[in-house]
């Protein structure tokens, strides 16, 4: 029975919202992924459509392919390197290990990150989202302004799903940090994509993008209610730091913007997640189909609803003046920075 107790501990361990995951289990889940992908590269079930429909051709240069920022083939033209039979298993094995170390960095289990509906969604579909997080979590974390500015340029990608954070980030950097290396970088691509795109590039894109507010979206983006999601935003009375502040724009975004898709919900699931219970809930939207209800996708929304109010719980106590003894905050990814 020693055995039995010893794995049990293990689990619970595991199932732990703050429990970090060592190495071998990493590379372990990571190679688990590679697998499958390749296992269904075998029997000409091949997923990442939007891998290599949109984003190997923006990163080969093409770069009104999809509806990302004219400046996207400069950061994502290392796809191009990859060979084209590997592309997709490359790439499944660095989403993975790109949520496990953002994860890792905002001290969130990792593994519920990756086994979380979403994760799965962002996997199958090819999705570049991975680079949003990373750079949204070197923009929070990094004490390095250089390596922050980078973690913006990363962010940029999809202003659509990142933009109220990046504006978030830039207004501590100018007005609490005083800090403008951390602009160089993404300020360098920009006026470089200008040079090569033409100088009105910004304006034609958002135009465009701005024609499609309102108007339905793909399937994976229909899970949002505008403007009844707006509420959302109010989180940002119940919280404090950039993380937490971060996160609560992004799950507002989330909830209002039909822009923002399932398979994007790591984003912030990566910043904060609940518990281990999230990863059922993640997949609970999916027993509507059983009852006739569909797309079911239309009420994946639970996800980021459910994220919003364990977050801001706390908060909502301490205000009503429920929970005078409250604990405190969870550390902000704040300190990192001032700390340089």
């Amino acid at each position: 029975m020693t055995w039995i107790r010893r794995y049990a501990r293990s689990i619970r361990e595991a199932l732990r919202g703050d429990y970090q995951p060592p190495l071998p289990i990493v590379i372990m889940v990571a190679l688990l992924f590679a697998i499958v992908t390749e296992a269904f590269i075998a029997f000409n079930l091949i997923g990442a459509d939007d891998l290599y429909n949109f984003y190997l051709p923006i990163a080969q240069g093409c770069f009104d392919c999809g509806f990302t920022p004219w400046h996207t083939p400069l950061i994502l033209w290392p796809l191009s390197l990859i060979p084209l039979r590997l592309l997709w298993t490359v790439w499944t094995i660095l989403t993975v290990l790109g949520l496990f170390w953002a994860s890792r960095q905002m001290e969130v289990n990792g593994l519920l990150v990756v086994f979380a509906y979403p994760a799965l969604a962002l996997v199958w579909l090819g999705q570049v989202d991975v680079i949003i997080l990373v750079g949204l979590v070197l923009a929070l974390t990094n004490p390095n302004p250089y390596w922050r500015g980078f973690g913006l340029l990363l962010m940029s990608i999809k202003p659509q799903i990142s933009g109220l954070v990046f504006l978030l980030l830039l207004f501590y950097e100018w007005y609490e940090h005083k800090e403008w290396r951390a602009l160089i970088i993404p300020g360098a691509v920009f006026v470089l994509s200008l040079l090569i795109y033409g100088y009105d590039w910004p304006l034609r894109w958002f135009q465009e993008r701005l024609s499609m507010f309102g108007a339905p979206g793909h399937i994976w983006s229909q899970a949002a209610r505008f403007p009844e999601g707006l509420v959302g935003f109010l989180g940002l009375f119940f919280v404090r730091g950039k993380r937490d502040q971060a996160t609560v724009l992004l799950l507002g975004t989330a909830l209002s913007m039909n822009w923002f898709a399932v398979y994007s919900y790591p984003v912030f699931m990566a910043l904060f997640i609940p518990g281990f219970w999230m990863v059922p809930f993640s997949y609970s939207w999916l027993l509507l189909q059983f009852f006739g209800i569909s797309p079911a996708i239309f009420y994946a929304g639970i996800i980021p609803l459910a994220t919003l109010l364990a977050l801001i719980w706390p908060g909502v106590r301490q205000r009503l003046g429920w929970d005078q003894d409250a604990k405190t905050p969870r550390p902000s990814a704040d300190a990192s920075v001032s700390s340089r």
